[in-house]
């Protein structure tokens, strides 16, 4: 639903900002995310979590930025570029480096 609202939101994407790209430094992680609004959805996903995060299945959040991707209309690419083993917050810099792609006006 997310991902559909942002495209209605959109509309002809007209006059847009296409491309943006946000890092999250953390203190033990690096995330990036770089996102294209072109209407070509496609996700590249490197983000090597698994297990629980809290009671969410780390698994599911690659299915989560897929269907985002194809209901947007983006290409999405999600990497952490360092992470301490065994820590959550890569899932914690990718968001916030979305966020900031959205938010930050080119």
């Amino acid at each position: 639903m997310l991902g559909q609202a942002l495209s209605q939101a959109l509309g002809d994407r007209a006059g847009i900002a296409r491309f943006a790209h946000a890092y999250a430094p953390l203190d033990e992680a690096l995330s990036r995310v770089v996102v294209d609004l072109g209407r070509r959805p496609h996700l590249s996903y490197d983000v090597p979590l698994s297990g629980l995060i809290g009671t969410l299945d780390a698994e599911t959040l690659e299915e989560w930025w897929r269907a985002f991707s194809v209901h947007a209309g983006a290409t999405l690419h999600v990497d952490v570029i360092r992470a301490a083993t065994g820590t959550t917050s890569p899932s914690r810099g990718s968001r916030r480096s979305a966020w900031r792609c959205a938010r930050r006006p080119r």
